[in-house]
């Protein structure tokens, strides 16, 4: 605000040199940095989190499902199911291209968006339907 000359010279501090000038109350001004700044970390901190879990989620998941798939491969295909066998004969590239193709999948159809907008079973449904497809496609040209 701008006050005329005469007004302005009888203004407190209106003619003292900075240094004579006392301090004005009220609310001081934080010198570090911004509370934006130093708050944006959390919610990628948190969003990195919660994406990490949902991905360990649906891999134990999924190599719970894969052990199951090859116990009863071997229960049909040779009349007993043996742990150990199942797991060490066909784990390393099995796993390793269920794994890909599943959180490739679930990455597309946005099932680790932030909660609010995560789509809900359906489009879990859907998103494991596919996978198994492609899955199945997979294991029907290389003759596995």
């Amino acid at each position: 605000m701008r006050y005329p000359r005469s007004v302005a010279s009888e203004l407190p501090f209106a003619g003292t040199p900075a240094e004579e000038r006392a301090p004005r109350p009220g609310p001081r001004r934080d010198v570090r940095a911004p509370s934006s700044f130093r708050g944006s970390l959390k919610p990628i901190l948190r969003r990195l989190v919660s994406v990490a879990a949902l991905v360990a989620i649906d891999l134990t998941a999924l190599v719970f499902a894969l052990l199951i798939a090859l116990l009863i491969k071997q229960e049909v295909r040779l009349g007993g199911a043996d742990l150990g066998a199942a797991w060490t004969v066909e784990k390393g590239e099995l796993l390793a291209i269920s794994s890909l193709t599943l959180l490739l999948v679930f990455a597309r159809f946005g099932l680790y968006a932030p909660r609010e907008t995560r789509p809900g079973a359906a489009r879990i449904l859907s998103g494991v339907t596919a996978t198994a497809v492609i899955l199945f496609s997979f294991a029907l040209l290389t003759g596995n």
